[in-house]
């Protein structure tokens, strides 16, 4: 990514991840602060890591986030990664809505909207949220945006199933009328 984000002359972005267990923030952040010796040299680019908390609220996910990039970090006294010329910040947000696993007519409206738009597909109750927060948010985030996309593709193939079913069955009781 900073590959790309270099060619493409970007040197200030920001990356909005869902978050439910903090894994992928946390590789997230470890990535941007930390690199392995064998990667080149980083660009000086400013990362802002937004992890929309879909799950549980933010203050019960911080520390845990923090002790995973800690965890990732001790590598580099051991001479495997070496701190990176970024500038990374991150923070939590709240953005569980209705609640985990569950959505409400908004979140269903955005996914539906972004899906005929752009044919990307995401899932309503992990991925929706965060592309809810990032809408109703995006104005107040700096320089290039970047969504990170890890996730929530059984919720986008059971949706895909039930209007399949649904479609069927009306396609019966029309036959049989």
């Amino acid at each position: 990514m900073t590959e790309q984000l270099e060619f493409l002359g970007i040197d200030s972005v920001t990356i909005v991840v869902p978050v439910g267990s903090g894994g992928t923030i946390a590789g997230l952040i470890t990535g941007w602060t930390y690199a392995l010796e064998t990667v080149g040299r980083a660009p000086p680019i400013a990362v802002e890591i937004v992890g929309v908390c879909v799950s549980r609220p933010p203050e019960e996910l911080r520390d845990s986030i923090e002790s995973i990039v800690r965890d990732c970090g001790t590598s580099a006294a051991e001479g495997v990664l070496r701190p990176t010329a970024s500038r990374c910040h991150w923070r939590l947000v709240d953005g569980r809505g209705a609640g985990f696993g569950m959505a409400d007519i908004h979140d269903l409206e955005l996914v539906e909207e972004i899906g005929r738009q752009t044919r990307f597909l995401a899932d309503i109750t992990y991925n929706g949220k965060a592309l809810r927060w990032l809408r109703e948010s995006a104005k107040q985030l700096s320089g290039a945006i970047v969504y990170w996309h890890t996730g929530g593709a059984l919720g986008v193939v059971d949706r895909i199933s039930d209007r399949s079913a649904d479609w069927e069955a009306a396609r019966i009781e029309e036959f049989n009328q």
